[in-house]
């Protein structure tokens, strides 16, 4: 692995990319765009956005190229916002640190501060080509094609190791305890291994798990899986004891909308929160009346038809961060906010709406992740799960 900074950063959201990711020797190539758009929030002003393009993409030598698409364009809303990064590669995932944002991508992981500098990258050796990340406040790990690593909070490398197959998804648990889940799309694998010394825990295989993205329930030796394969597509709730085996404790309903967009509701959690603003608790026992898993158990305010959440997270104060649209066209994962969406804080104990404002994109553009800042506000990623291009912004809270 090597040191060094490959990423682009830029300045505040309205400028979307400076020329520094162009030649400097052919700046001909490089212009200033001012464009205006609505702004919903005032319909008879509208928006001015201007930006730096470049006519020619292709980047400077040692510069990584802008994403295609430059997701999030023209994201500016009337409560400010800062560019943290943005590349070409493809994201993996991201996380909220004290010492800063992590982002991980295919190729590296950076560690940006709050202003958007480069505090730390490390850049995998050709042919890691990283999968997977989870991150549980003290442990990174990330998983490549045959191997994993283990950093600290500070992208200090802890341990590497080899994987007992190639994971599809991964969750950091107590006692250390990382486990993958096997790319098997159905009858799926999972292995816990110790994420400082890479010693093999346990292997369950061959209960009939269906592969899914797994997030670990807070709190609890839990973790959920969306499974999009499942007809229709569910969520499930495994338990992971002691010596780190598998086993299903529930399935969602038939009826309850489930898809990758999801919070958990506190902390340890007992419900989570779906794209629809439904809570659905998680096993029997955090359901009282009827004693069943992931059954729905009351709302935050239900949104109405072809509305929904893009992305949302919970912080530790149980203020739910989300952006909230309407799905725009047949085959959209979710609201890509052309038309307009609206950034939310609701205190999900009550189901109230503290805070709401306005934002809008200048063309269609998908959320990857949105993580709470325990410094206020939160980190949004923006661009399309698994296809090349992202862009890390830094939002304030509503006012």
């Amino acid at each position: 692995m090597g040191r060094g900074s490959g990423m682009v950063v830029a300045g505040v959201v309205s400028l979307l990319f400076a020329c520094a990711a162009c030649n400097p020797d052919e700046a001909p190539k490089c212009h200033t765009v001012t464009t205006f758009v609505n702004d919903p929030a005032n319909a008879q002003q509208p928006m001015k956005l201007t930006y730096t393009q470049c006519d020619d993409d292709s980047p400077a030598p040692g510069d990584s190229k802008p994403p295609a698409g430059s997701y999030c364009d023209g994201l500016a809303p009337s409560f400010g916002g800062l560019e943290l990064a943005s590349d070409s590669s493809t994201l993996v995932d991201m996380f909220v640190a004290d010492t800063g944002v992590i982002v991980v991508d295919t190729e590296r992981v950076d560690l940006v501060d709050r202003n958007g500098k480069v505090l730390d990258t490390v850049a995998f050796d050709d042919g890691f080509g990283a999968h997977t990340a989870d991150f549980d406040g003290a442990l990174l790990v990330v998983t490549g094609a045959t191997s994993f690593i283990t950093f600290d909070p500070t992208l200090r490398e802890l341990e590497s190791g080899t994987l007992p197959a190639q994971c599809t998804g991964s969750v950091l648990l107590d006692s250390h305890t990382f486990l993958c889940g096997g790319g098997e799309t159905s009858n799926r694998t999972y292995y816990a291994q110790n994420a400082l010394t890479g010693d093999l825990y346990a292997t369950t295989k061959d209960k009939g798990f269906l592969a899914g993205r797994m997030r670990r329930a807070p709190g609890r030796a839990d973790f959920v899986a969306y499974e999009a394969g499942a007809n229709p597509p569910n969520f499930a709730v495994f338990d992971v004891d002691g010596h780190g085996v598998v086993s299903l404790n529930a399935s969602s309903a038939s009826g309850l909308r489930a898809s990758a967009v999801y919070a958990f509701a506190d902390n340890p959690a007992t419900h989570l929160v779906n794209d629809q603003g439904r809570l659905v608790c998680l096993t029997a026992s955090d359901c009282g009346d009827p004693p069943k898993g992931l059954e729905p158990d009351g709302d935050i305010g239900l949104l109405p038809a072809d509305t929904y959440f893009a992305a949302m997270d919970v912080d530790a104060a149980g203020k739910l961060h989300a952006i909230e649209g309407v799905q725009t066209f047949t085959g959209a994962s979710g609201p890509t906010c052309e038309t307009g969406c609206t950034i939310e804080r609701i205190d999900v104990a009550t189901g109230t709406v503290e805070a709401s404002a306005p934002m809008k994109l200048a063309e269609p553009s998908g959320s990857i992740a949105l993580r709470a800042d325990p410094q206020g506000g939160f980190v949004l990623a923006c661009g399309q799960y698994g296809s090349s291009g992202y862009r890390i912004l830094l939002l304030p809270n509503a006012p």
